[in-house]
């Protein structure tokens, strides 16, 4: 196909490709058409990304979103909005290239049932895998308010076994992710974790001995981590002004950069927070890996519109390159193949009739996927780190002597 070659992707996407049943599976309509644009013309400014016609770097007329015939997009809990208004078209987040090709388009897990299919596409220039177009600063909360939404589960009270087991292995990560650092940076110190959450982690590490700060976009669960564990947890970005003279001997990221609009940027300002032998940990799924190659959209780690930017190996690097921080080492998250695995089999039968035989095979299957995920990725049995499920990443300011 040329490069004005045109194709139209069917509108009728729903959630009928992951099982689901969706009341309006027959009325889905596009919600926006992509123009197609030669190579190398910027995007010109004008209509949002919800309006047909729209002119952006691309190679192909493509609808971005697959929604429900009801006209407006609906925020748990508000009152349903145009498109428009919530979501931006960007330039890669890494090397702000303008060409980008789909890779393939992922429902928003917690709301199957409206039809809704984020496209996810891949910088032509330097391969960065982001999602496009995405929600705006100021809307990504409203994807946040849904009671399933784990990481902010501690404020909440649960039966549902999913949310207990998921409590129960975080206890134990929690304590892993200690004894990691103490092994990387003897002696307690000073530490500042980005995107903490309901502050688990941090009450873990101050328990023992660390001066710890965090920071939080979302107030309840910072209102949490203050009120629970009496923790110092800012709103806000890394470039916060109370944090602007102190230097933090490790930085974390678990699980938090691809939540990001401007990766870099906030990488670069944790490089102006870091003491001069210090450390960043970043934790990140890894679309590279066997797993996201055999589920594809039904991988449970896209967790569109919520994942702005997925990361291989080969990003990552490119992203602390550009931050002006050197990336030392990485290590595959065995555990996380796991959990990925196994949720996205059960992302594939939601909303489906199957019986127990079929949902039994479907999760054996989830552990066979994880298996082989996490052999192919450790090093003592042949496998290589860069092709985990998720990867923990190690990176410094500057070569140590």
């Amino acid at each position: 196909m040329g490069d004005r070659g045109l194709f139209v992707v069917s509108a009728r996407f729903c959630a009928r490709s992951l099982g689901a049943v969706c009341p309006d599976s027959g009325g889905c309509r596009a919600a926006a058409d992509v123009a197609q644009t030669e190579r190398g013309e910027k995007a010109s400014p004008g209509p949002g990304p919800g309006d047909p016609g729209e002119n952006v770097p691309g190679q192909h007329r493509v609808s971005v979103f697959c929604a429900p015939r009801s006209p407006g997009f609906g925020f748990k809990g508000q009152r349903r909005h145009s498109l428009n208004e919530h979501f931006e078209l960007t330039a890669c987040p890494l090397c702000g290239g303008e060409k980008y090709q789909e890779k393939l388009r992922a429902p928003d897990r917690f709301n199957l049932c409206d039809g809704s299919q984020f496209r996810i596409v891949s910088c032509a220039d330097c391969g960065c895998v982001f999602l496009n177009p995405r929600p705006k600063p100021a809307d990504l909360g409203a994807f946040y308010r849904e009671e399933a939404y784990q990481p902010f589960l501690s404020r909440q009270k649960t039966d549902r076994v999913w949310d207990l087991l998921y409590r129960w292995a975080r206890f134990f990560t929690v304590r892993g992710k200690r004894r990691r650092i103490e092994r990387l940076k003897p002696g307690p110190g000073k530490l500042l974790d980005v995107g903490c959450g309901t502050g688990e982690f941090l009450h873990e590490m101050q328990r023992h001995g660390w001066q710890v700060a965090g920071i939080e976009q979302d107030e309840e669960a910072a209102a949490f981590a203050r009120r629970t564990y009496g923790l110092e947890v800012e709103t806000g970005d890394v470039g916060t002004e109370r944090f602007s003279e102190r230097r933090f001997d490790v930085v974390t990221f678990w699980h938090v950069l691809e939540h990001l609009h401007r990766p870099v940027e906030v990488l670069k300002n944790v490089r102006e927070r870091l003491a001069e032998d210090g450390l960043v940990l970043v934790a990140a799924p890894n679309i590279g890996s066997p797993d996201a190659g055999f589920y594809g959209a039904e991988w449970i780690a896209l967790d569109a519109p919520r994942h702005l930017v997925h990361f291989t190996a080969q990003s990552m690097r490119q992203a602390c390159e550009r931050a002006g921080l050197r990336l030392v080492s990485r290590k595959p998250m065995p555990l996380d193949a796991v959990y990925n695995c196994l949720m996205s089999e059960r992302l594939a039968l939601e909303g489906s009739e199957a019986g127990v035989p079929k949902t039994f095979w479907r999760y054996l299957r989830g552990v066979v996927v994880a298996a082989r995920s996490v052999l192919k990725s450790t090093p003592a049995f042949g496998g290589r780190a860069e092709l985990g499920s998720s990867i923990l990443y190690l990176i410094r300011k500057e070569e140590r002597p």
